[in-house]
């Protein structure tokens, strides 16, 4: 009974996650598409602007050339205005409307893993931070094996040393050949001796 209960609220969760996953996708995609004719918006009332500026220094150029009278000049300048104005303020047809609503070509923002959906920023600091520490953690293990390593060495044995060494290996030969069940042969004995020398 218990398990059947979990299994309903693990896919109940299950669902809730898709549910949730798909509608964060849908939210950003008119978010990102929003934009996106925002901006072709811009670029079109720009080049329209563009155009008109164009126009208008071709006729101030003609004015210039015709014109005599000064207030004539003031009246076509004002009236290149108005046109410039109504040139911004015109609504699309139907041909642009349809190019801003066309097949956007733009980078995702966020990235999905399967398990869970990563804005992208985060997720190349997460990478770029993994490949650093490993990059450390390698540079480290390289400089610890590549320095030598400082064995303090012994210091040479003074007579002293030497002399005690001797004596015990002296008293220890001396026990050995008066114990005759440690060794089996007389050849081991005498290879003892030849040591000590």
């Amino acid at each position: 009974m218990q398990k059947a209960s979990m299994v309903r609220s693990v896919q109940s969760l299950w669902l809730l996650y898709r549910w949730e996953k798909k509608r964060l996708k849908t939210e950003i995609e008119k978010k990102r598409r929003k934009t996106e004719i925002e901006k072709k918006r811009r670029k079109i009332e720009f080049n329209y602007s563009h155009e008109t500026r164009k126009r208008k220094a071709e006729i101030t150029s003609r004015v210039e050339i015709n014109a005599t009278d000064s207030a004539t000049d003031e009246v076509r300048s004002w009236n290149l205005q108005e046109l410039d104005r109504a040139a911004l303020s015109r609504p699309l047809d139907e041909t642009q409307q349809s190019w801003l609503l066309g097949p956007i070509e733009q980078k995702k923002k966020y990235v999905d893993l399967g398990c869970i959906i990563v804005s992208r920023k985060i997720f190349v600091w997460t990478v770029g931070m993994i490949v650093f520490a490993a990059f450390v953690d390698g540079f480290v293990t390289l400089i610890v094996k590549t320095v030598p390593r400082h064995h303090h060495k012994h210091p040479p044995h003074d007579n002293y040393t030497l002399a005690l060494h001797k004596a015990l290996m002296f008293f220890n030969a001396q026990k050995y050949l008066n114990d005759t069940s440690g060794v089996k042969s007389v050849s081991g004995k005498k290879k003892f001796m030849k040591k000590l020398k």
